[in-house]
């Protein structure tokens, strides 16, 4: 996955922690919030 605000790839550890949705995660690069959204 990808950071939608700074196009920052996230590693895959990042991704799974977003798609359990236990807690805030923010990207490394921007520190923006992010979410999981279904295609």
């Amino acid at each position: 996955g990808t950071c939608q605000g700074c196009h920052m790839t996230l590693p895959p550890q990042v991704v799974s922690e977003v798609k359990q949705n236990d807690c805030i995660i923010t990207c490394g690069e921007c520190d923006r919030i992010l979410y999981f959204q279904e295609e």
